[in-house]
């Protein structure tokens, strides 16, 4: 860079920045364009007589004894008892043997494991219940005797913003 003069340098040096700056805004991420973006559910008051209300049907899940190649499956309840529609606003599970997804008016989202972002709008309207199905496959992360795995439910409910269901079963080879 001897030969360089004063204002190629610092045409360098803007252009090196300029390219550090668009690196870093695509790695760090420069805001979302994402129009399934679950950020944007209405909030509601605890003592809103409108909010919705979130209820399992149950929290336990007990498939008793079972072969390290079977594949369990549970339903479950998640009706919204309240007055205004009832916002899924994360879903997830302890582990990438447990999936979960919600049947819905006749649709069902993508099945959900831990450690993704919720790409699907889950809105359940006032008085109305939907199927969240639980499914466990042992054989994809190998243990034997008695596990337990959770399914993570976040919601716009201010009573009930996080529920969550226990699945357990002992592992038999």
């Amino acid at each position: 860079m001897k030969n360089l003069t004063t204002t190629a340098k610092v045409i360098i040096g803007i252009g090196v920045a300029s390219a550090i700056l668009i690196i870093g805004l695509v790695i760090f991420g420069g805001g979302s364009n994402d129009q399934n973006s679950t950020s944007s559910a209405t909030e509601y008051r605890k003592d809103d007589p409108n909010r919705p209300i979130a209820i399992l049907a149950q929290t336990k899940i007990d498939w008793g004894n079972i072969n390290l190649k079977d594949t369990k499956e549970s339903d479950i309840d998640l009706k919204n008892d309240g007055n205004s529609t009832l916002e899924i606003t994360k879903l997830s599970t302890s582990c990438g043997c447990t999936g979960v997804k919600v049947s819905y008016n006749g649709t069902d989202t993508k099945e959900y494991s831990m450690h993704q972002d919720l790409k699907d709008k889950i809105s359940i309207a006032p008085k109305t219940s939907a199927k969240l199905k639980v499914i466990y496959r042992p054989f994809t992360m190998p243990v034997e005797g008695a596990v337990t795995r959770q399914v993570f439910i976040e919601t716009n409910d201010p009573n009930n913003a996080k529920l969550e269901i226990d699945a357990s079963a002992v592992v038999n080879k």
